[in-house]
C-alpha cells in the first residue's frame, strides 16, 4: 500500500484527511514541521506524497519545503500544500519553493482523493522515465550525480563504484565531497586541474553563460592498485535557473573505451581468413568463423588452449608449434595484458587443407577489457601474408598469373602495398587465365605492370608458356619454389634460373615428400631449403643486397 505523510499542527485537520485517505493509503502523521523533517530524514523514500500545512509553529511549511529542496527530496517526492489562505502571494511562494499542488480548507473528499491520486500517478510516471533513462545509460556511465550549485548539495542517481559513496560523516556539500574525492582518488598529477575544474564557484561561473551547456575533463582515478583514465562530463539540466542552478555530473571509464577499441580491432581484422572471439579471463572461445576448414572453431574446442593446440598441428615445424602454443595460451595472454601488452602478433607457416599448400599467416590476438563486465576479451585472427610478407620487405613479386600460388602471392603483395609484375604467354590483350582479368587490372592500378614479348593479337601457343618462364626468373633476384613436380612448368623456371645464376630456394613443408621436383632439387643440393621464418628472412635479405653492374664497351 502506498504511503502518505500528513503534516499539520491541527489534530482535527490531520484526522479529517486521514479519514478521507486511509482506505486507499497507509497514513503517517507529524504535528509540526520539525517532526516532519525528522521523519523524512529516516525514511523519505518510503512515501509517495506529503500533505503539508503551511502555517505551523516552530518550523512552518515554507521552511520544510526549503529543507526538502536542499536535500533534493522534492526530485521524487511530491508535496501538496494545505492552507486556509487563498492569496496569490501565498500560493505563488509555495510553488516557487517546489510544491506540486495547493488546496485550501475546508476539504472536499472527492477533490482531495482525485488530486492526491493524480499527483502520485504523475510522479510515478516521471520516476519510471528516469529509471528507464538510467537503465539506458547504465552501459555508458558508472556514476550519475544531480547537483544543485545554488545550495551546494547533490543526490546520487547512479553509482556502481565505491570511490564516491557517501562517507559515515554524511557530507552533503558537493564542493566538500568533490574535494575529498579528488584528494583521495585522483592522481597527484591531475589533482590541481581536477579541483579547479570542480570548484563550485568556477562551475557556477561557467554555467552562468547562456551558451554553455556542458563542460568536461579527463583525469586518472585510482582503482585498486592502478590508475585508470576517467571522463567527467557536467551538463546543464533542463531545470536550471538563475536561483536553481541544477546540473548533472556523469562519469565513465575511458581507460579501455571498450566498444571503440572493439570496433577498431574488428576493422583491422577485416580480410582475415579466420577469426575467433575469446574470453581470455575464463579461457573460453565464444564464437568464430573462417574461410579455411582447419582454422574453424569446432565443437571440441571448448577452451582457448584446446583451440590453439589443435591449430598448432597444422604448423610444419616442431619449434613453430611450440612457439605458437606458448604465445597464444591463456596464461601468456593474461600475463601480457597484465604487463600492458594488449597485442600479441607472430608469423607462422600453416599447412592449409583447402589448397594443400603451406601459407604464411600472421596470427594476431588483440585484447581489450570489457568495461561492463571487467573481463579481458580478445579477437584472435589469421591473415594470409604469403605475398604481403614480401611486400612489407619492399620485395616486388614476379610470376605468370597462374592459378594457385601465383594468384595468392599477387593478391597478398597488393594487399601489403607491394608491387607486382605479371608475365604473359600471349599478347597484352589476352589475359590468361581469364579468371585473373580483374587481378591483372589491379596490378596495373597499383603501380605494377604486365609484360609480354608478343605483339597484341598474338594467339597463345604451348611453347610460349615455357618461354615465359625464362622471363620470370630473368627479371627476379631470387626464385622461391612452393611446390613442384619433376615434369612441371615450375621446373622449367628452375632450369632457367640455374642458367641465369639466380638464387633458388624451396619451402619445406609436409608436401615435400609428395613433390618429386622439390625432392629432386633438395637431394641434389641445388637449392636452399627454407625450414622456418628465420631462413626465409635470410633468403629475402640476401636477395635485397645492392647489386652492382659494370658496362663493357667494345669498339
Amino acid at each position: 500500500m502506498q504511503k502518505i505523510l500528513i503534516v499539520d499542527d491541527s489534530e482535527i485537520n490531520r484526522e479529517i484527511l486521514a479519514a478521507m485517505l486511509e482506505k486507499t493509503y497507509e497514513i503517517d502523521m507529524a504535528k509540526d514541521g520539525q517532526g516532519a523533517i525528522e521523519i523524512l530524514e529516516k525514511k523519505w523514500e518510503t512515501y509517495q506524497i506529503v500533505l503539508l500545512d503551511l502555517n505551523m509553529p516552530v518550523i512552518n511549511g515554507y521552511e520544510v519545503l526549503k529543507v526538502m529542496e536542499e536535500k533534493q527530496w522534492l526530485d521524487s517526492l511530491p508535496v501538496i500544500c494545505i492552507s486556509a489562505e487563498t492569496s496569490e502571494a501565498s500560493i505563488g511562494k509555495a510553488y516557487e519553493l517546489g510544491a506540486t499542488d495547493y488546496f485550501t480548507r475546508p476539504f472536499d473528499t472527492a477533490v482531495v482523493l482525485r488530486r492526491v491520486h493524480n499527483t502520485i500517478a504523475l510522479y510515478a510516471k516521471a520516476s519510471s522515465s528516469l529509471h528507464d533513462a538510467m537503465e539506458m545509460l547504465s552501459g555508458i556511465f558508472y556514476r550519475i550525480i544531480k547537483i544543485n550549485l545554488s545550495t551546494d548539495t547533490y543526490r546520487t542517481l547512479k553509482n556502481i563504484s565505491d570511490d564516491f559513496r557517501s562517507p559515515l560523516d554524511g557530507i552533503k556539500s558537493i564542493s566538500q565531497r568533490l574535494r575529498q574525492y579528488g584528494e583521495e582518488y585522483v592522481h597527484e598529477e591531475d589533482q590541481e586541474a581536477f579541483l579547479e575544474f570542480c570548484d563550485s564557484e568556477n562551475l557556477r561561473k561557467n554555467f552562468s553563460e547562456e551558451d554553455t551547456e556542458r563542460i568536461s575533463m579527463s583525469y586518472r582515478c585510482r582503482n585498486g592498485q592502478e590508475f585508470r583514465w576517467v571522463s567527467m562530463e557536467i551538463i546543464k539540466s533542463t531545470e536550471y535557473a538563475k536561483d536553481n542552478e541544477v546540473v548533472v555530473l556523469y562519469l565513465r571509464d575511458i581507460n579501455t573505451d571498450y566498444l571503440k577499441q572493439l570496433d577498431m580491432v574488428l576493422s583491422r581484422s577485416k580480410g582475415s581468413v579466420g577469426m575467433v572471439n575469446v574470453n581470455v579471463t575464463d579461457g573460453t572461445c565464444k564464437s568464430g568463423s573462417s574461410s579455411l576448414k582447419n582454422l574453424e572453431l569446432q565443437e571440441e574446442d571448448r577452451t582457448l588452449d584446446q583451440y590453439i593446440n589443435r591449430i598448432s598441428t597444422s604448423i610444419p615445424q616442431e619449434d613453430g608449434r611450440r612457439s605458437f602454443t606458448e604465445n597464444f595460451s591463456r596464461k601468456h595472454m593474461l600475463d601480457s595484458f597484465e604487463k600492458g601488452h594488449t597485442v600479441i602478433q607472430e608469423n607462422y607457416p600453416v599447412y592449409s587443407t583447402e589448397n594443400h599448400r603451406p601459407q604464411l599467416y600472421r596470427v594476431t590476438a588483440e585484447m581489450v577489457r570489457n568495461s561492463f563486465s571487467g573481463q579481458i576479451e580478445a579477437i584472435l585472427y589469421f591473415t594470409d601474408i604469403t605475398g604481403k610478407y614480401l611486400a612489407e620487405k619492399n620485395v616486388n613479386v614476379v610470376n605468370g598469373l597462374a592459378l594457385g600460388c601465383d594468384t595468392e602471392a599477387l593478391k597478398g603483395t597488393i594487399a601489403g602495398g607491394g608491387r607486382c609484375i605479371g608475365i604473359l604467354p600471349a599478347g597484352l590483350d589476352d589475359i590468361l587465365p581469364k579468371s585473373n582479368q580483374k587481378l591483372a587490372d589491379e596490378i596495373v592500378m597499383k603501380d605494377g605492370c604486365l609484360i609480354s614479348e608478343y605483339p597484341v593479337g598474338t594467339p597463345v601457343k604451348k611453347y610460349q608458356y615455357v618461354r615465359r618462364d625464362r622471363l620470370q626468373s630473368g627479371l627476379s633476384d631470387g626464385v622461391l619454389i612452393v611446390e613442384a613436380e619433376e615434369q612441371s612448368g615450375t621446373m622449367h623456371t628452375v632450369e632457367f634460373a640455374q642458367n641465369q645464376y639466380k638464387r633458388i630456394a624451396c619451402y619445406y613443408h609436409k608436401l615435400v615428400e609428395l613433390s618429386s621436383g622439390n625432392r629432386k632439387l633438395e637431394e641434389a643440393g641445388q637449392i636452399s631449403v627454407i625450414e622456418d621464418k628465420k631462413r626465409l628472412e635470410e633468403f629475402v635479405e640476401a636477395g635485397m643486397k645492392e647489386q652492382t653492374y659494370e658496362q663493357l664497351t667494345l669498339f
